[in-house]
């Protein structure tokens, strides 16, 4: 549904634009306000966007801190953990993440059919 609002406000915003600019470019004053309706309309459609796109990127970021790759690092990296201790988790992660897992697949030698 708000997709559908931000379709409305957008068609009405360019035809108060266009008509605004036509009655001012024809003298009249009163376009002024249509041409003043058409701007307040971009501008809410472009405050309404940039709160959408701020929303996603506070979301990747918090699923980029959860990951546990990165988690594993940081805490190699403040000198939590120390290198054996890093080197067995990280094999640990890998073992269990499934693209990793995919590859070792794709690399093992097939057998032939005799």
């Amino acid at each position: 549904m708000d997709d559908l609002a931000d379709l409305a406000v957008l068609a009405v915003s360019m035809v108060a634009a266009l008509f605004g600019v036509t009655l001012v470019g024809a003298g009249e004053v009163t376009g002024l306000a249509a041409l003043l309706v058409g701007v307040l309309g971009f501008a809410y459609l472009k405050v309404d966007l940039d709160a959408v796109g701020a929303t996603d990127d506070a979301g990747e970021q918090a699923a980029a801190e959860d990951d546990p790759l990165t988690v594993l690092r940081d805490r190699y990296a403040r000198g939590e953990i120390g290198r054996d201790e890093f080197e067995r988790r990280l094999d640990d992660l890998l073992e269990t993440d499934p693209v990793e897992r995919e590859r070792d697949r794709d690399e093992e030698p097939l057998l032939e059919d005799r």
